[in-house]
């Protein structure tokens, strides 16, 4: 991987980190994407009571080198333990939206998209960000007999039934991505542009692979971020999402051997 014109982002000071614009290439990060496809696991309920499922999607299993850039705020806002830091960084929604995702066996899943510190997500950004298309249909509601009195936007994702009856969602290809933060809430999370659907895993090598470099590459600007400086807005962040790696990546790299 590579930072791109990261000097030229750093000469206007700190507060430009985020837009730090990350590009893969052929090496580490290609070969982890090969090895996992992207693979991510997640808990999600059924239509019966009390019963859940592991969701067993793959992602992008390969990457052209030099083809793809991302903003390293664009991989923050799809962690979903980093969603309440980065909203209260950004003030703005991240591309990670909380849900309850109810799978029905055969037939398809129903979404209850759940409101924010920045409310509730707009219709045009979750069809946007979503990549969802116009027939589904975005229902504001009130209430919902899961969450009750709730303010939450409802829709529903029918799917191709699969061969094997009792498992709804064998890689999900036809949902968004799905992702469970520490707590066990689901996200919804927006692909990247062209389609390119990243795990967990991917995103945190790419967070900790663009906070080694500032690190190693230009420490006076980490000295300045850490040294509470004017543009040290994303600290808590920054040091958010630390915390997410060091917790996060062991168990992860263990779920990819066992698997």
């Amino acid at each position: 991987m590579a930072i791109l014109q990261w000097d030229q982002e750093l000469s206007h000071g700190i507060s430009r980190i985020p837009d730090f614009r990350i590009r893969i290439t052929d090496g580490t990060f290609s070969e982890l994407v090969e090895v996992t496809s992207n693979r991510e696991r997640s808990v999600v309920y059924t239509e019966h009571a009390g019963a859940s499922w592991v969701l067993n999607q793959v992602g992008s299993d390969a990457i052209p080198p030099g083809d793809e850039t991302m903003r390293l705020k664009d991989v923050w806002g799809r962690i979903p333990a980093l969603h309440d830091a980065y909203a209260m960084t950004f003030q703005e929604t991240p591309p990670s939206i909380p849900v309850v995702l109810i799978a029905h066996t055969g037939r398809g899943a129903s979404v209850i998209c759940l409101p924010t510190t920045q409310g509730l997500p707009q219709e045009a950004f979750l069809r946007a960000s979503l990549q969802l298309h116009d027939e589904v249909n975005l229902r504001p509601e009130d209430h919902h007999y899961l969450i009750g009195d709730v303010p939450n936007v409802y829709f529903y994702l029918p799917h191709n039934p699969l061969d094997r009856e009792n498992d709804p969602f064998d890689h999900a290809s036809e949902l968004p991505p799905v992702k469970n933060d520490a707590r066990g809430i689901s996200f919804l999370v927006a692909p990247f542009m062209h389609g390119l659907r990243l795990s967990t895993l991917s995103l945190l090598y790419l967070t900790a692979y663009s906070h080694g470099m500032l690190v190693r590459y230009n420490p006076s600007a980490w000295s300045k971020l850490v040294g509470r400086v004017t543009g040290d807005r994303v600290l808590p962040l920054v040091r958010a999402a630390t915390s997410v790696i060091e917790a996060a990546v062991p168990a992860l790299v263990l779920e990819q051997i066992e698997s």
